[in-house]
């Protein structure tokens, strides 16, 4: 389930990132909360905004953190902040009354509208030819809560900004917990609670995968020099290049 919601959220925010300067730097500023260190690029965001944004981030950053999930419970905290940004981001959404309309998000919402569709009927197959496993129903509920944050994260409005900012909340999370976690790992102290950050002789943070750990820190680097590249100020790019050196650490 994670590494779904992994997957679909990373290559939203990867996709949106591509965003040119020209079409991102035309819309409107709002006052209040500058985006990140770029604003250079993008337009600020109420403070609202900001902090359902940087929800987005954290959620993402935490839906790898496995071991902190309840027995016998296939959510853990970064599915329920998904939830709960989702709930944020539909108040939003009808409030503002109207949908932003990026380069993105007619292919995003195609794609989304042919991968529901094909997952349907190849659930109906299965049901038909009596092979259905009830445990699937936890990847139907993962692949639409996905689909529910992919979808929702392009057509809000200043939908650029708001993932802009997400990529740096999530950067930080990530780097800073499972920085946290690599040193007491190096210390000798590799437990933390609940959690193991050893899986073996491999480094798995909070993951019980150590595959979930190495999906979400794969894309980290390229967020961080993004945000650095984009930065206005000496001090901002360098304390994203450390987050990016952090990340490949």
């Amino acid at each position: 389930m994670s590494l779904a919601l992994q997957s679909s959220g990373l290559a939203c925010l990867r996709f949106l990132l591509r965003l040119n300067s020209r079409f991102v730097g035309r819309r409107p500023a709002h006052a209040a909360t500058a985006v990140a260190t770029g604003q250079t690029l993008v337009p600020s965001l109420r403070h609202g905004e900001f902090i359902s944004a940087t929800t987005l981030g954290v959620a993402l950053a935490l839906t790898s953190a496995t071991q902190l999930r309840a027995p016998l419970l296939p959510v853990g905290p970064g599915e329920v902040l998904l939830f709960l940004w989702l709930v944020i981001a539909l108040f939003d959404f009808v409030r503002e009354g109207r949908v932003e309309q990026t380069v993105l998000t007619q292919p995003i919402i195609v794609f989304w509208m042919v991968t529901l569709v094909s997952l349907f009927l190849g659930w109906c197959t299965g049901i038909y030819l009596n092979v259905w496993d009830p445990a699937s129903t936890r990847d139907a509920i993962a692949v639409a809560l996905a689909a529910s944050v992919v979808g929702l994260s392009v057509v809000q409005p200043r939908c650029a900004a708001r993932i802009w900012t997400a990529s740096g909340a999530l950067a930080i999370t990530y780097v800073a917990c499972l920085g946290a976690l690599l040193l007491l790992t190096a210390l000798g102290r590799p437990t933390l609670g609940p959690i193991n950050a050893l899986f073996g002789f491999r480094f798995a943070g909070w993951a019980t995968n150590p595959n979930q750990t190495a999906l979400t820190a794969s894309i980290i680097p390229f967020l961080a020099w993004e945000h650095a590249r984009r930065s206005r100020g000496i001090m901002a790019r360098v304390m994203w290049s450390c987050v990016a050196l952090g990340a490949l650490g």
